[in-house]
């Protein structure tokens, strides 16, 4: 698995070390490994948004999502610290990310 940043420059593979830090209870969203780089990219910048809505501009996971995008380390730590998030803002920004990012059947 790679993350090719927006200047085109390759970015070194995830180590194995990162990729079992993935439990499959843990691979959703931008953490998912069938996310293609460019839907992930547009995941964490979902995800970012909706961050800033929840806390403002000065919070570290909204700088550590968008760092993220090109940085494997920082991908890494991502999804730890929104697994650290108390339960309900975790639910409810969970949740709506997968409002937004999955449609729903129109009735």
């Amino acid at each position: 698995m790679s993350i090719i940043n927006p200047t085109g420059e390759h970015k070194p593979d995830i180590t194995r070390a990162e990729q079992t830090a993935v439990t499959p209870a843990r691979s959703y969203g931008p953490w998912s490994p069938t996310v293609d780089a460019t839907e992930r990219v547009a995941q964490l910048r979902s995800l970012s948004a909706l961050a800033f809505a929840y806390f403002g501009p000065d919070h570290r996971l909204i700088s550590e999502l968008r760092a993220g995008e090109t940085d494997i380390g920082g991908f890494a730590r991502d999804q730890d610290l929104v697994e650290a998030l108390p339960a309900l803002i975790h639910r409810r920004i969970l949740s709506t990310f997968a409002r937004v990012t999955w449609s729903w059947r129109v009735r």
